[in-house]
């Protein structure tokens, strides 16, 4: 299942600083991983509204980084306590960083020590891509934190399509897929998959991911009974505005998921225009004081790069927002979230023949 090809591709997209970084890292080792988990579930029949929220968190912006997740955790404490939301469920993260090099051991941790002073407990899987890996300097992954306890995990690298070159060197940028398996009290049990896509790479290279992704998807969930309550968000950095990148989008759909928020918006392909901005864009929106190019000062181009897919019988898409977009910025990305009431109709139930977690 993990794709091992390596290809030389040109960059459609923007964040070309991040990847020069990452080389320059990178030039100190190269290492990558698989790695499989398996549970098993039983559910009961109920409803329940359910909100996941997925961030980039940019690896490279040092020196604001508290304030930043200080502002994520105040926006999920929001969540709570009021008869008029939801609270966040699960919060899917990309650009997870830690080492010397960046100033912290793990920037997913300190969010969630973040929200642990706030009186909030949420569990947290980080998953190293391991070729972002030299100890105690520098390390990048994703990580998700759930407010329910994880029955299971697993991960796989996705076909190796990212190259950079840096000071005459060429490496290659794995990427990867993290599921959880989570309980949910009073209901059952649900799949999240987080990922983070190549940006430098052309469209066939992403495509080729994505595929990976949604055979890895296929393998995990095969043994499930129908119905089952599938999520698969992260940061795709899928431009819808491009047509060449449409075709990894459409096959995403062709495999049962639905676009939450395009489901309550309508938006279509070119709802972020570059020339415009617009409500939908994830990335680089006006104003936002971390979208640019650190070496020629260029402003980012704003596009729509996040998303939160669902899949499963009786489910229903209750609202889908971008956040972090007027002035409380987090990153060079805003955050996508997704609120979905669970499973109107039987809850899933049955077996997966797979190891369970300790």
């Amino acid at each position: 299942m993990v794709g091992s090809r390596r290809s030389t591709v040109t960059p459609d997209g923007g964040k070309k600083m991040k990847a020069k970084f990452l080389a320059l890292i990178l030039m100190m080792g190269l290492v990558f991983t698989t790695s499989g988990g398996s549970f098993s579930q039983n559910a009961a029949p109920k409803n329940i509204s359910f909100k996941i929220l997925t961030i980039n968190l940019l690896f490279s912006e040092i020196t604001d980084r508290t304030l930043r997740l200080t502002r994520i955790a105040d926006y999920v404490q929001s969540t709570y306590g009021s008869s008029s939301t939801t609270p966040v469920d699960v919060l899917l993260l990309q650009e997870v960083v830690g080492g010397s090099l960046v100033g912290t051991n793990n920037s997913a941790q300190d969010l969630q020590t973040l929200l642990a002073n706030r009186g909030l407990t949420y569990y947290l899987d980080f998953q190293l891509e391991e070729s972002f890996l030299i100890p105690g300097v520098f390390i990048q992954g994703i990580a998700i934190l759930s407010r329910y306890p994880r029955v299971a995990r697993q991960f796989i690298v996705l076909a190796n399509v990212e190259t950079v070159t840096f000071l005459g060197l060429t490496v290659t940028l794995p990427r990867i897929c993290l599921m959880n398996r989570i309980a949910i009290p009073n209901y059952g049990q649900v799949n999240i998959y987080n990922t983070h896509l190549c940006s430098e790479c052309d469209a066939s290279g992403r495509a080729q991911q994505i595929n990976t992704m949604l055979n890895f998807i296929q393998s995990v969930e095969q043994s499930s009974p129908p119905g089952d309550q599938i999520f698969l968000g992260g940061d795709f950095n899928l431009d819808l505005n491009d047509p060449n990148q449409r075709p990894g989008y459409q096959t995403i759909l062709n495999n049962g998921f639905i676009d939450t928020y395009n489901a309550i918006h309508h938006v279509g392909f070119t709802c972020c225009d570059p020339n415009s901005g617009g409500a939908c864009c994830t990335y680089a929106l006006p104003g936002n004081p971390y979208a640019f190019d650190p070496t020629t000062l260029q402003i980012e181009l704003p596009a729509r790069l996040d998303y939160i897919f669902s899949r499963g019988k009786g489910m229903r898409i209750l609202d889908s927002e971008v956040v972090f977009n007027n002035g409380d910025w987090v990153s060079d990305h805003s955050g996508l979230v997704s609120q979905i009431q669970l499973n109107q109709g039987g809850a899933p139930t049955g077996a997966l023949d797979l190891l369970l977690l300790d």
